[in-house]
């Protein structure tokens, strides 16, 4: 075991530059790449951030491990904030082979951005990327017969309203066909006519102060009921998953968080705060120091 003597000092250092490779390694995993999925499981972390940093981690966590969506345990919401750009992403991948993994979740959050089931979401990538997610949400509603507007009008309400107010299924559990009842709707258009009402900027207390004689039809009773619902959950002014024209209408508004919460506000009051005090204490330390020195040491002339 003389070599052992003879090369100690590069084992060593070979040792540790694994030990250090390897601490960097699992520091990138844990702290990096695993962060999002850490966070979103975390219901504490959840309830303490917005929507917004919600969708933000969620989007990370596809990008970084290229996870599929999972709406059973970790409640994805892609299928409610995802754009076009995502949209395709998860066709994309779903056809890209590998391990990625296509299920129950994965088909949802599709019908839920597209506004429709498809047999085949590549061909039908293929034939409708090049529209806009508005194009393809007015056209899904057109599929069962609902007429709609781009961009948005006043004669869109009541045929959504109507959406809102009839039977519905969960596509999720219940499969994109789900019940045989023939005026039953998936959830999945519901969402979307809720959304294409809310960000073309519908009022319901307005709309129910101005159209009492509506009333009268039970679906459009409901419908406005279940709009309140939804608009509860998935308020425009979170600013995730709102379409184009909703985005577009609202830079035309005061919108926006207040000033109070602005990175820039925010950093002149942490230098308001740090700067007096460092430059207080360096004063004291200043000054302290000085008269440490012009005392008179031991031994000196009195």
């Amino acid at each position: 075991m003389k070599w052992i003597t003879k090369y100690s000092r590069l084992i060593r250092r070979a040792t540790g530059c694994l030990l250090l490779c390897g601490g960097v390694f699992v520091a990138f995993g844990w702290f990096y790449k695993l962060a999002p999925m850490r966070h979103l499981a975390n219901p504490d972390w959840c309830a303490a951030h917005s929507a917004q940093a919600r969708w933000d981690e969620e989007q990370k966590n596809y990008r970084r491990l290229c996870a599929s969506p999972d709406l059973c345990f970790r409640g994805d919401m892609i299928g409610y904030y995802g754009d076009k750009q995502w949209c395709l992403w998860l066709i994309d991948k779903m056809n890209g082979g590998g391990n990625f993994r296509v299920c129950g979740c994965t088909e949802t959050a599709l019908m839920f951005m597209a506004n429709r089931y498809e047999q085949s979401w590549k061909n039908w990538a293929n034939l409708h990327r090049g529209e806009s997610q508005e194009e393809w949400i007015k056209d899904g509603f057109a599929q069962r017969g609902i007429t709609v507007h781009l961009p948005p009008t006043l004669e869109d309400t009541l045929p959504l309203l109507g959406v809102l107010g009839h039977k519905t299924w969960n596509t999720l559990w219940a499969g994109p066909q789900g019940t045989n009842a023939p005026d039953a709707f998936p959830n999945y258009l519901q969402y979307n006519a809720f959304r294409w009402l809310r960000d073309s900027g519908f009022n319901q207390t307005a709309f129910a102060a101005s159209n009492a004689t509506t009333f009268t039809d039970d679906v459009v009773r409901i419908g406005l009921l279940q709009y309140t619902k939804w608009n509860a959950a998935y308020r425009i002014g979170d600013g995730v998953g709102v379409l184009a024209f909703g985005k577009a209408a609202h830079k035309e508004r005061p919108f926006g968080p207040p000033l109070i919460l602005k990175s820039w506000f925010q950093a002149v009051a942490w230098l308001l705060v740090i700067v007096p005090i460092v430059a207080g204490s360096s004063m004291l330390l200043g000054r302290k120091k000085r008269v440490v020195e012009s005392s008179p040491g031991d031994g000196a002339p009195q």
